[in-house]
């Protein structure tokens, strides 16, 4: 408990610095806060933690023009894969605390952000302007149901979210690296 409390300071004093911080910096320090909250079991903090980091993120790439937003996306994308590493880890926590509506909210709010940096980095004109809000899929009746995987990196777990006439509920599965085969073969079926 005590490394878990002392790398939220070294996190914190990150995030009051003004010297060399970037906004991507402040989104990945905030986000590993939020983990260190899911290990500590508070999972209600954990989620207003990376509520607060994605409204600043959202917050600031609102402000940009299209062509800062395709620069933030590169980078985003080239030296900052590593903000993401945890995700998986925070949603899988919120769901294991009851918090799977909250959860799958943020894991729409990324999913929309992860497009709108694709779109920007295609440079393809299709601007945010372009490109509607979006929202957590509807159910059209009781035969359907829409599932949604989240998992991450380095054994990160994997949570289904599975969305049907009833509501939304969450399982846990093995992570993702550990059934790379299946999901190669899955994809190699549906390509097919």
């Amino acid at each position: 408990a005590r490394v878990l409390v002392e790398a939220e300071r070294r996190f914190r004093a990150m995030l009051a610095s003004t010297s060399g911080v970037t906004d991507l910096d402040r989104y990945a320090a905030r986000s590993r806060i939020a983990q260190i909250h899911v290990a500590q079991g508070d999972v209600a903090r954990a989620e207003r933690e990376l509520i607060d980091a994605t409204n600043a993120m959202d917050s600031l790439r609102a402000a940009l023009n299209d062509r800062e937003l395709r620069v933030l996306a590169f980078q985003a994308h080239k030296g900052y894969d590593e903000t993401e590493v945890g995700f998986a880890s925070i949603i899988a926590g919120l769901v294991a605390g009851g918090r799977v509506d909250g959860a799958l909210a943020l894991v729409e709010r990324r999913r929309a952000r992860e497009l709108l940096d694709h779109l920007a980095r295609s440079g393809n004109g299709l601007t945010r302007e372009r490109v509607t809000g979006f929202v957590v899929p509807t159910v059209p009746d009781q035969r359907t149901a829409v599932l949604e995987f989240v998992t991450g990196l380095r054994g990160e777990p994997t949570t289904l979210f599975v969305l049907s006439s009833k509501g939304t509920s969450a399982l846990s599965r093995p992570p993702a690296d550990s059934i790379a085969g299946d999901i190669q073969a899955f994809s190699a079926m549906i390509e097919a």
